[in-house]
């Protein structure tokens, strides 16, 4: 079957000898109307969209890495003044149920 390219304007209609369940003319006829209404669906899908600024939210990811760094400061704080392991863990729990 000799098919016209896509961006051609002219409706794909199926081939007379493609099989002998197609029907008569008028169902050839709507199904060059359906593909051609399919083919309008998909340049409209595809057109270009101009690259949008992401917005100022912050991903989880990275809160998630700034709560370590947070963690590794606070840890070298503590570690440095010596402060008991009983203070630590609580402030741990504390933190956790923020």
């Amino acid at each position: 079957m000799n098919l016209p390219p896509l961006s051609s304007g002219v409706p794909l209609r199926a081939d007379s000898s493609a099989s002998p369940r197609e029907g008569n003319h008028s169902n050839r006829e709507q199904a060059g109307e359906t593909v051609l209404m399919s083919k309008k669906l998909i340049t409209q899908k595809w057109r270009f969209v101009p690259y949008e600024k992401p917005s100022c939210h912050v991903s989880r990811y990275e809160l998630d890495r700034h709560s370590h760094l947070v963690f590794a400061v606070v840890w070298m704080v503590f570690v440095k003044h010596n402060v008991t392991i009983s203070v630590l863990l609580n402030l741990m729990l504390h933190s956790t149920r923020l």
